[in-house]
């Protein structure tokens, strides 16, 4: 990263709320981190895992002093819950893939090492040769991808039940107060019932939302607590 560039990032940060309570070891590190993610960003084609492991860096910083959203948006336009599936994705293939592997898949941009259930049926060689390793990355890459589940025949009622709910919800929780909520629910239902042609005499009671049936978004619980 050249001075100019540095010095650049820099300036575009310094109306970041809190920026000018970092310290300069703290600026310099986000900035040089800022600009490695930016730049792992430009090449995702080629590795999601780069784009994680600088976002990891830099949320140490900001996170503890609560400029860790704001950064996102000013810094990249992105959301909490994309780089948290950033992250997340970097975190959990790290710990099933020896540090050299990684390395090198990275650098090389081998999209099979995301494939966290292919890694572990085929577990990585524990070793430094970067020729053996490159042989375990190609063998992993050819390897063909599963197909998607995204024929509608193939989807159980249960699987199409799920979709819907959590689709819903995602709007739903975007509602900030209980008068938009009840005119959401009041409308929506109202509608599904009269597509369904279900008249208005019908009783439905409320059935719990199975554990399984339920998708987790965001960033974990862990962290909303720090």
């Amino acid at each position: 990263m050249t001075n100019a560039k540095a010095k650049q990032q820099t300036v575009y940060f310094e109306s970041l709320e809190g920026w000018s309570d970092l310290d300069q070891q703290e600026r310099g590190k986000v900035v040089a981190e800022a600009n490695a993610a930016s730049e792992a960003l430009r090449m995702e084609g080629q590795s999601r895992l780069e784009v994680g492991k600088h976002l990891v860096e830099i949320r140490k910083i900001l996170l503890p002093k609560r400029m860790w959203v704001a950064f996102l948006r000013q810094a990249f336009h992105m959301s909490e819950r994309t780089a948290y599936n950033y992250i997340t994705e970097y975190e959990e293939i790290s710990k099933a893939v020896p540090e050299p592997v990684l390395k090198v898949a990275m650098e090389r941009g081998y999209k099979a090492i995301t494939r966290l259930e292919l890694v572990k049926k085929n577990p990585p060689p524990k070793t430094a040769d970067h020729e053996k390793i490159v042989a375990y990355l190609d063998n992993l890459e050819a390897v063909p991808s599963p197909p998607r589940p995204d024929r509608f025949e193939d989807f159980t009622v249960d699987d199409h039940v799920k979709i819907c709910i959590n689709f819903v919800g995602i709007h739903f929780d975007k509602l900030t107060d209980q008068k938009s909520k009840r005119a959401f629910i009041r409308t929506l239902i109202g509608m599904e019932l009269a597509k369904f042609g279900i008249s208005s005499d019908t009783s439905f009671s409320p059935i719990a939302i199975p554990d399984e049936f339920r998708v987790l978004r965001g960033r974990p619980k862990i962290e909303k607590a720090a």
